[in-house]
């Protein structure tokens, strides 16, 4: 099965009745030979288990997944693929979240972590508790992504007891996720974070998670982008964004210094 070409579309758009009938064939080996490409088996077999409540075809997926990062699946492909998925589901009905599992358990890429949980969360239900499980467990193959989706999302509750048990890469790759805007509780969430994490002289931690917030703070804040501009070395302030003051001082003013 060859890598799509670019300007690539998905089976499912370009020939919907022949994704159908490779997808009515009952023998994998059968499946794997008609798919025109790696995208399209990671759609069709993933497809497959949510229509026909194929399990066997959710667990083979989670090697052939395996195969292609280990033989050149570049990370846009696979990007590409997730998105993808989720238009089938807009067009054709809600995925149920286990579709989302080898995405979610086998890919180390940040962002197909973050677009794969946010679909996961589509599937309502318990789906952020659920979520929250894989986290602990330390089941998915990148728990930053999915820390930011939740964190996106304003499940802030859940993250609670979790954000202790990152290492410094999966919360760099949390804050990283967490571009964009975030709802108030999430901010909340972080600068609380911060404090915490001052008062234990984390610097490591404190600088990712005191970026998080800067560039939260940059569009409501203009005085953040001549922060940007300071020398490394530098001491400066660490802005919160409006609403996020400690007590007795003005919201927005200088909470930390912190040497960067």
């Amino acid at each position: 099965m060859p890598n799509h070409r670019r300007g690539w579309q998905p089976l499912f758009l370009d020939d919907a009745a022949l994704f159908d009938r490779i997808l009515a064939r009952p023998f994998l080996d059968d499946r794997l030979r008609a798919w025109p490409g790696f995208s399209d088996m990671l759609i069709g077999e993933s497809v497959r288990h949510a229509r026909h409540g194929d399990a066997a075809a959710l667990i083979s997926l989670r090697d052939l997944y395996g195969f292609g990062l280990g033989n050149g699946l570049v990370a846009e492909e696979r990007r590409r693929a997730v998105r993808a998925l989720r238009r089938y589901g807009q067009l054709h009905g809600r995925l149920p979240a286990s579709v989302w599992l080898p995405f979610l358990t086998v890919d180390p890429d940040r962002q197909v972590a973050a677009e794969a949980a946010e679909a996961w969360l589509d599937a309502g239900g318990e789906a952020a508790h659920r979520l929250r499980t894989l986290l602990e467990e330390k089941t998915c193959a990148n728990r930053g992504g999915v820390f930011a989706t939740l964190l996106r999302y304003g499940y802030v509750g859940l993250l609670h007891p979790l954000r202790d048990a990152l290492e410094a890469g999966e919360v760099a790759d949390a804050m990283l996720g967490c571009e964009g805007k975030l709802p108030g509780n999430a901010r909340a969430f972080l600068a609380e974070w911060l404090d915490a994490l001052q008062a234990s002289e984390n610097a490591a931690l404190v600088d990712l998670i005191a970026q998080a917030l800067r560039r939260e703070a940059l569009p409501a804040d203009p005085r953040q982008v001549a922060q940007l501009f300071l020398p490394v070395t530098v001491e400066r302030p660490i802005l919160r964004p409006a609403g996020l003051g400690q007590e007795g001082r003005r919201s927005g003013e200088a909470a930390y210094k912190l040497r960067l």
